[in-house]
C-alpha cells in the first residue's frame, strides 16, 4: 500500500513538472510572436512582461498580453493576439496618453505626484496607426475619443489646492479644444505616497479604486471643455 502510494505520488509530481513546462514553453511560443507582430507594426523591439487571460481551447485562441517597448521599460501596453494571427494594441493611446502625463509633471516642477490618463471611446478604431510621433491634436481629430481624464495622486502639499491644475489643464484644452478633458486630483500622506510607488509599473492605468488601501487627505474633482474651467469638488475639499 505505501509503495503505491509514493508510486502514486510520483506520477503526480511528475505529471505536475511537465504541465508546468508545457506552459512554459506555450507562455514563450506566444511571447515571441506577439514581440514578432508589434516589431514588425512598429519597427522597434518589444518585450513582453506578463501573460493575461487565454480565450479559446487548447491555448490556441486569443490571448492578452503586456507589453513594453525595449526603449522605454515605464511604458506597458496591452496587446491581443487572435487565433487567426491578428494583432490588435494600445500602444498609440498609450504613447498620447503619457505625453499629455509628462507635460503635466512638467507643469508642476517642484510638486511630488503620479499621473495617469486614459482616452474614451464611443468605439476604439486607432488599431492600425503606426506612427509614433502623432500628435495629441492629430491623434483627437483623427480618432474622436469621447472625452479625456487623467488622475493626479500628490504626495500631500499644502500648497496644492483645486486650482493648481487650471493652467495646465486650460493648456491640454486648447489642443483639443472638441472634447471634454477630466482631471481627478487625490492628495495622500508621504507614507502612503512612497507605498504606492511600490507598486507595479505594469499598473499602466490607475484611478481612485486603485486607492481603496491608502487614506485619501483631498480629493479634487475638475472638468475642462469648451465653455471653460469647471471646479466640481465639494466645498470641504477646497
Amino acid at each position: 500500500m505505501e509503495i503505491r502510494r509514493i508510486f502514486l505520488g510520483s506520477v503526480m509530481i511528475v505529471s505536475t513538472l511537465l504541465f508546468l513546462c508545457g506552459c512554459s514553453s506555450l507562455n514563450e511560443k506566444k511571447s515571441n510572436n506577439v514581440e514578432s507582430l508589434l516589431e514588425d507594426k512598429y519597427g522597434i523591439e518589444f518585450e513582453v512582461s506578463s501573460i493575461g487571460g487565454r480565450y479559446g481551447t487548447g491555448g490556441s485562441g486569443t490571448v492578452q498580453t503586456y507589453v513594453y517597448p525595449k526603449n522605454d521599460e515605464t511604458l506597458h501596453f496591452n496587446a491581443i493576439t487572435t487565433k487567426e494571427g491578428e494583432l490588435k494594441d494600445d500602444y498609440i493611446g498609450r504613447i498620447i496618453s503619457e505625453n499629455i502625463n509628462e507635460e503635466i509633471k512638467g507643469e508642476m516642477d517642484g510638486v511630488e505626484l503620479q499621473t495617469s490618463t486614459n482616452m474614451f471611446y464611443l468605439s476604439s478604431n486607432d488599431k492600425e496607426e503606426t506612427n509614433l510621433d502623432i500628435t495629441l491634436a492629430e491623434y483627437v481629430e483623427k480618432y474622436s475619443p469621447r472625452y479625456i481624464t487623467t488622475s493626479v495622486i500628490v504626495k500631500e502639499n499644502s500648497t496644492i489646492t483645486s486650482t493648481s491644475f487650471q493652467l495646465i489643464m486650460e493648456k491640454i484644452h486648447s489642443e483639443i479644444p472638441e472634447i471634454g478633458y477630466y482631471m481627478n486630483v487625490f492628495l495622500i500622506s508621504d507614507k502612503d505616497y512612497e507605498s504606492f510607488l511600490e507598486k507595479p509599473s505594469s499598473l499602466s492605468f490607475f484611478d481612485k479604486s486603485n486607492l481603496k488601501d491608502y487614506k485619501i487627505l483631498n480629493e479634487y474633482r475638475l472638468y475642462i471643455d469648451k465653455d471653460g474651467f469647471k471646479d466640481y469638488t465639494s466645498n470641504k475639499n477646497k
